[in-house]
């Protein structure tokens, strides 16, 4: 069970979407939004969809909001009104925005669709990601909920997904964050197929009505996937707010309900599983196209493999102890405890490599999936400019440690300062940084900077991993480069 709970951990930040696109959907709602409040006769605005929910999957695709309007304004609308559709309306409000748009994005377009008013702003990310926005008009009801457009048929449907937005933001802290990963580990799960079975919110109503206080995150989605083949093979998921009709199914009842049937008895096995080989085979087969990680090795095997040359990072192999609560611990800064900041004669106000958002971005790349609790900061020591990194890593079999990894802003390519928060380490420089690896060697033996970011932290995991097998054994796991072969003046290292 704890391998289960720790491949599905390790699949949610595989599928984490990144802050930068996170924010820059949400900056375009609530910019559409802005403009859409000045229209004649809004009542309200609201967000509404996965990203108002907190259940986004990367990539970030689209926002959905939508535009209340009073009936007193436009009586003549809607089934409570005069009965006319919203065709022209869409286009008056469609008229009304865009310009107001595209004064921040100029190649914004905008597209009545069935439901909503779609903005793509052709804007992309340096990531490749386009976040649009749904735009939906609406009327006020007599009942419960609001009208919302039909533009196939030039009407109007009822529906209420401000309260789908309480309803699935409500409950306890816990109940919320379980519910959450559970819905996006069955969006992942969902979206394996060219034809997916349900909808997202489909999903998003079946973990309403199965999640349950006091659930882990496995139980939690095998209670999903356990209620939806139970009720789908007997009719359509019923909409939580009581207002619109039942959600439709995406393919044929029989394909979607044993799909269900199959994901349930394979998430099954691997929770009831009474070794994590036998579960890591469900797992694969449930989540075929994420990565799943490998069981835990012993300390022994790790060991092992490091003595017989396992390469400097070796990624998923030092990953797999990775916990919920690393990911938890904030970045701190750790020059105070582990030395002196690096000087270069450089001025401060020349120009750095991580001024060149597109160099910095690549760089950084996967970082927030890889090390989520990580912090890039940019600063001036001594006259010079630098970039550090900061945050938790864990280490297989031994208590985690606080890294920071900074670089010159000149001369990133450079030996970078590896600072660990705890003293006492073998490998490491007269400045207290660790020593990681020597200059001199191969590529293929060392980090280079194409490498990456996120390479680079799983090197130093490796290399702490060797640290503290030796400070509990005496013995360094692997290939080592002797006091006698490196000593040198200038650097004044010490093993």
């Amino acid at each position: 069970m704890d391998f289960v709970t720790r491949a599905l951990d390790d699949i949610r930040h595989q599928i984490a979407a990144a802050d930068a696109s996170l924010s820059e959907a949400r900056t375009r709602r609530d910019l559409v939004l802005k403009y859409a409040a000045t229209f004649k006769g809004t009542l309200r605005t609201f967000n509404s969809g996965s990203l108002a929910h907190l259940t986004v999957n990367s990539p970030v695709s689209d926002a959905d909001c939508g535009d209340v309007l009073d009936r007193r304004t436009y009586p003549e609308l809607g089934p409570d009104g005069g009965g006319e559709g919203p065709t022209e309306l869409l286009e008056a409000l469609r008229d009304h925005i865009g310009p107001l748009i595209r004064v921040e994005y100029p190649n914004a377009k905008l597209t009545i669709t069935k439901r909503a008013i779609l903005i793509r702003f052709h804007a992309p990310l340096l990531s490749g990601e386009d976040p649009t926005v749904d735009l939906i008009v609406a009327l006020n009801r007599d009942e419960p909920g609001i009208y919302i457009p039909n533009t196939d048929t030039d009407s109007w449907d009822a529906s209420h997904p401000e309260k789908h937005t309480d309803l699935l933001t409500g409950g306890n802290d816990a109940l919320k964050r379980v519910r959450r990963r559970a819905i996006r580990l069955g969006k992942a799960w969902n979206k394996q197929w060219d034809k997916p079975g349900v909808s997202s919110f489909n999903l998003e109503a079946l973990a309403l009505a199965a999640v349950k206080d006091g659930m882990d995150e496995a139980h939690a989605l095998l209670a999903v996937f356990t209620h939806a083949a139970s009720e789908l093979a007997r009719h359509n998921t019923p909409d939580p707010a009581e207002v619109s009709k039942p959600i439709k199914l995406l393919h044929d009842r029989d394909i979607v309900v044993r799909r269900f049937c199959d994901a349930r008895d394979q998430l099954k096995r691997a929770i009831d599983a009474e070794d994590e080989a036998s579960a890591r085979v469900d797992l694969c087969t449930l989540f075929r196209n994420y990565e799943v990680i490998a069981a835990v090795e012993s300390k022994a095997a790790l060991v092992g493999a490091l003595r017989a040359g396992a390469p400097l990072s070796v990624g998923r192999f030092i990953s797999t102890e990775r916990t919920a609560t690393a990911y938890d611990r904030p970045a701190k800064s750790v020059h105070s405890s582990a030395g002196s900041a690096p000087t270069t004669s450089a001025s401060s106000t020349a120009a750095a490599w991580f001024d060149v958002v597109v160099e910095r971005t690549f760089f950084e790349r996967g970082l927030s999936v890889a090390y989520p609790n990580f912090e890039g900061r940019a600063s001036t020591l001594r006259g010079a400019r630098t970039r550090s990194y900061a945050g938790w890593v864990d280490l297989p079999h031994y208590r985690g440690q606080g890294i920071e990894i900074v670089f010159d802003g000149q001369r990133p390519r450079d030996y970078p300062k590896i600072f660990v928060a705890e003293p006492g380490w073998k490998h490491r420089y007269g400045d207290g940084t660790l020593c990681v690896w020597e200059r001199s060697h191969p590529e293929s033996m060392r980090w280079v900077w194409a490498d990456g970011l996120v390479t680079l932290i799983d090197a130093v995991r490796v290399h702490l991993f060797r640290e503290a097998y030796w400070r509990e054994t005496g013995e360094w796991p692997g290939p080592e480069v002797v006091h006698e072969e490196r000593r040198s003046a200038r650097t004044r290292r010490l093993n």
